[in-house]
């Protein structure tokens, strides 16, 4: 799959979904010209989320990151069932056609998530969002 076709597939799965934290925020997609994921700095992982220096960086993996996202409990509504399943679509898709999928937590209270990966042809994308946790 071609960087072209995999941003945009990636576009199509995150068309309308909401991270749901004590806030809902949408993810965006983001497209960066860098290196490889697996050798972002924080300061470089903070240049590209548009975050404060100061600001705490933490790295989880894609798959606990979404967990609340894609599991549903057995009396959920079937548009929870449906969003839930629209969020396992995304993970796997991103585990498929990124390499060395990230996602870096940036920040305490209002923490900007940047879930990216290396695409076929070189360089990130993903998708970017923002947590409320207080």
């Amino acid at each position: 799959m071609t960087n072209d076709a995999t941003l945009q597939r990636l576009q199509e799965l995150t068309k309308g979904l909401f991270f749901m934290s004590e806030s809902d925020y949408p993810l965006d997609i983001v497209h960066y010209d860098a290196a490889e994921a697996v050798a972002l700095s924080d300061a470089e992982v903070k240049q590209m989320a548009g975050q404060l220096s100061e600001a705490k960086v933490e790295t989880v993996e894609l798959a606990y990151f979404l967990r609340n996202m894609t599991k549903t409990a057995p009396e959920a509504d079937d548009a929870a069932k449906q969003v839930a399943e629209r969020y396992q679509t995304l993970q796997a898709f991103m585990e498929q056609h990124l390499g060395n999928v990230k996602v870096y937590r940036i920040g305490n209270r209002e923490v900007v998530a940047l879930a990216i990966g290396t695409l076929p042809d070189g360089g990130l994308a993903g998708f970017k969002t923002v947590l409320i946790e207080t």
